[in-house]
């Protein structure tokens, strides 16, 4: 799921609250494929446009990419801070 700048924002502003240090990932909580990003952007912008989904071998990449990867806000609530679900606005 993208992430939210203002919600990005406020997540911020509790860990310089918290004086946090370290590595941690902010990141909305939920998830979605790069064909459910694609359709939700094309319909608030090009409703008219359609997108067409592709698998991973269909659409080669010079780099090999992980079947499922979704970056883990853990670290932010270990800092005991709350992220909102993610959705596409």
């Amino acid at each position: 799921m993208p992430t939210y700048t203002f919600d990005l924002a406020a997540a911020i502003s509790g860990l310089v609250r918290k004086q946090a240090d370290g590595i941690v990932h902010v990141t909305n909580r939920g998830s979605c494929s790069w064909f459910e990003f694609a359709g939700a952007i094309l319909a608030a912008r090009s409703p008219r446009t359609r997108v067409i989904p592709v698998s991973t071998a269909e659409f080669p990449r010079p780099a090999k990419r992980p079947a499922y990867s979704v970056l883990s806000g853990r670290s932010l609530q270990n800092m005991e801070l709350t992220f909102p679900i993610g959705r596409m606005r």
